[in-house]
């Protein structure tokens, strides 16, 4: 059995258009505040694009937690 854990941070771009960026395996002990402080540095910095729009605002985040079980065909 293996758990994944996924942040989907959520921001919308300067065209007005949704953008989200998934991040896997994060720290657990995250807090909404350490996220959203993450998120609005991430847009201050203009280090992240997509087709040359860059991120202009936080708008939300979500954790995701998956476990996945195989199961035996014997």
């Amino acid at each position: 059995m293996s758990t994944t854990r996924t942040l989907t941070l959520k921001f919308s771009g300067e065209d007005g258009k949704s953008k989200t960026v998934n991040v896997t395996d994060y720290k657990e002990s995250l807090t909404d505040i350490e996220i959203r402080t993450a998120m609005d540095a991430v847009i201050d910095a203009g280090v992240l694009t997509r087709s040359g729009i860059r991120f202009a605002q936080a708008s939300g985040a979500t954790k995701t937690v998956t476990t996945k079980e195989e199961i035996s065909f014997s």
